[in-house]
């Protein structure tokens, strides 16, 4: 898990970084009709969603095959992309806040790449001092049972 978050947290800089990059040769003109962009996909997806016809029918075999019994070493790929995957989208908004600070500071990137990977090492370090604790540890599974 730990390295599904590093993945993430490295592909939200990269990406943000290259987008800063992109936006100082992109005219300032052009960067407002940009905010269109994700309104027109989020139409066009909504529009997609209407049109689709689910088909409640599943694939006797494809049910088969999810039901696998998977190997120690799957688990860990499949538990560290969950990881990567729900990070890099929770962390989606972040581009906000990245790409306006990497384009005004863009000798400081590095300094920001090394001060993310201290922080992701920390709080993953916190979150599994925490899991591991006998006291809050047994509660935090207890109510996870709970509330899902």
């Amino acid at each position: 898990m730990l390295w599904g978050s590093f993945f993430a947290i490295g592909s939200l800089t990269i990406i943000s970084a290259g987008a800063a990059f992109l936006a100082l040769s992109i005219p300032s003109s052009w960067i407002a009709v940009l905010g269109l962009l994700p309104i027109a996909l989020g139409l066009y997806k909504l529009y997609e969603l209407y049109e689709s016809k689910p088909n409640p029918y599943k694939d006797p075999h494809e049910i088969e095959m999810s039901q696998g019994i998977a190997s120690k070493s799957d688990r860990y790929i499949s538990q560290s992309l969950s990881v990567a995957t729900v990070t890099f989208i929770n962390g989606g908004d972040n581009f906000a806040i990245y790409i306006p600070t990497f384009a005004a500071n863009h000798q400081s990137i590095p300094i920001f790449i090394v001060v993310f990977a201290i922080m992701t090492s920390l709080w993953c370090l916190l979150g599994f001092k925490i899991v591991n604790n006998p006291v809050l540890g047994s509660k935090m599974r207890t109510s996870y049972c709970l509330l899902f």
